[in-house]
């Protein structure tokens, strides 16, 4: 069965044209005859299936959902598999399969870099230009199995593409509903810049990161990939209708984003004042009676500092700070949005802010990222702020090596940048031993910090400043990149092929 194309805001077309809204997402499956994924769909707004109250429901393909995010962030956290770290649906949790780990970070070339050093000849040495010039970024993922940026062979990314039409679909005229693969994912460049492609941002990552997944999930089915990135803010963005203090206001009402329902777990409430119970769902709207599932259901009460507000004042709106402390029973008198830290006159615990934020559904909201990865079943990791010695699976010694070479073999040359880009991150430069070679690096690393191999806090804080300081891995490893690049020659002749194999 199929109720027509998605659209936004979780709203859904048939084939007369009429809009209808998801109300919630109940189940998934995969078809048996066109191996497509569908979700069991409620609607909001269609007539009652029958005399019991019980909405319609059609099982819709995933393409159809597309725009649909909050809706299934709900679905899949309705049903966690117990015991996993990651809170996975007990349908796609992966965390009984063995282990790949995929680094990524960002990094951006320049057409007029050159190395710091360079030769002297009579007193004479090459004229350095006034600045670097625009540049080119990309994003690469980087792991132990393929390398750096994900090489994939043509007929492999044939297969991607056949996977991806069964589980999207394609549209009516014949187009799939994801764009087919031309090469692979594990790099993506952009030129950035206000007058040219824009910036690099989450919604950009995020169509990456589901293109490296199914690249995963085909070439990989019987492993969990395991992403590892840095707090930048494009991985870090918040979820639409996250459990954020920062975008909700004091009171009710108001231009404010509506968190999604928040299951309330043991550190959530104070039971003596809540008006809920452990295990119970607080929702963060006033809903009406049509709004809610049971037959006999009833409007939610006005605000409790606005006993006698009408219905049409409240229902359908943000409860707002104050009202969501109230229920939770955390509220006291003289409570204010916000406490200064440094205010020593004033108690955090008559902070809305602070108090909030410390509920322990706040303090463990995951973000879009890690929302996006966790539906597949695999999971994403943040590395330590300040310390990209750890990140990325080694990306930073990757990325460290690679423009070394591109800054000693620059021709200052803008014409042909992008493929001594290229050939800067091509396999011949970054071989699969070398970004091997980087990843034990990484886990060295980790390993002298899980051992404590400091001598007390104070060498921690001063690692800690020193890392902190530094965003290039030839600024705190530059002769381990250095090593990496002394055998490494690569002719003029032999450029087409680096490119190609990049």
């Amino acid at each position: 069965e199929s109720g027509g194309g998605g659209g936004a805001d979780n709203e859904s077309s048939d084939e007369d044209g009429d809009v209808y809204e998801v109300h919630k997402v109940t189940d998934r499956r995969i078809n048996s005859d066109t191996g497509a994924l569908q979700y069991k769909v409620v609607w909001k707004n269609r007539e009652y299936a029958d005399d019991e109250g019980n909405r319609e429901t059609t099982w819709e393909p995933a393409g159809n959902l597309i725009d649909c995010d909050d809706v299934l962030a709900e679905y899949y956290a309705s049903k966690p598999l117990e015991g996993c770290k990651y809170g996975h649906h007990e349908r796609v949790c992966k965390c009984h399969l063995p282990l790949i780990k995929s680094g990524q970070d960002e990094s951006i070339y320049k057409p007029f870099q050159m190395a710091k050093k360079t030769w002297t000849i009579d007193g004479y040495q090459s004229t350095r230009k006034k600045n670097d010039g625009a540049g080119l970024m990309k994003s690469v993922f980087v792991d132990e199995v393929r390398g750096f940026g994900l090489p994939m062979m043509e007929d492999e990314v044939k297969l991607v593409n056949v996977h991806r039409r069964r589980k999207y679909g394609v549209k009516p005229d014949g187009e799939p509903v994801r764009l087919d693969l031309t090469a692979s994912p594990g790099v993506r460049f952009l030129d950035y810049g206000t007058n040219k492609e824009g910036y690099w941002n989450y919604e950009l990552f995020k169509e990456q990161v589901m293109d490296v997944i199914d690249c995963y999930d085909v070439l990989y089915p019987e492993f969990q990939v395991i992403f590892s990135v840095d707090w930048s803010s494009g991985h870090t963005a918040h979820r639409e209708g996250c459990l954020n203090v920062n975008i909700m206001n004091v009171n009710f009402g108001g231009k404010q984003s509506i968190p999604h329902p928040s299951k309330l777990e043991p550190g959530c409430i104070n039971e003596d004042k809540s008006i809920f119970k452990h295990g119970d769902t607080q929702y963060f709207v006033f809903r009406s009676a049509e709004d809610k599932d049971e037959l006999d259901a009833v409007d939610d009460s006005p605000p409790w500092y606005k006993p006698n507000a009408k219905k049409d004042e409240y229902l359908g709106k943000a409860k707002g700070k104050e009202q969501v402390a109230w229920e939770r029973g955390l509220w006291k008198d003289g409570m204010v949005e916000k406490v200064a830290n440094d205010d020593l006159k004033r108690d955090q615990s008559l902070s809305l802010n602070a108090v909030l934020s410390s509920c322990s559904d706040f303090e463990n909201e995951i973000t879009a990222l890690q929302e996006l990865v966790n539906r597949t079943g695999h999971a994403v990791v943040l590395s330590p702020k300040g310390h990209c010695e750890l990140a990325g699976e080694g990306v930073e010694y990757c990325f460290g090596c690679s423009k070394k070479h591109f800054r000693r073999t620059n021709t200052l040359d803008g014409r042909h940048f992008r493929e001594r880009v290229l050939r800067s991150i091509s396999r011949r430069v970054l071989t699969l031993r070398t970004t091997r070679k980087f990843a034990r690096v990484a886990r060295a690393y980790k390993a002298g910090y899980l051992e404590n191999r400091v001598s007390d806090y104070a060498d921690i804080e001063k690692m800690k400043q020193e890392r902190a300081s530094h965003r290039s891995a030839l600024d705190f490893a530059g002769k381990l990149c250095e090593d990496a690049l002394i055998d490494l020659t690569v002719e003029d002749s032999e450029w087409e092929d680096a490119m190609a194999t990049a």
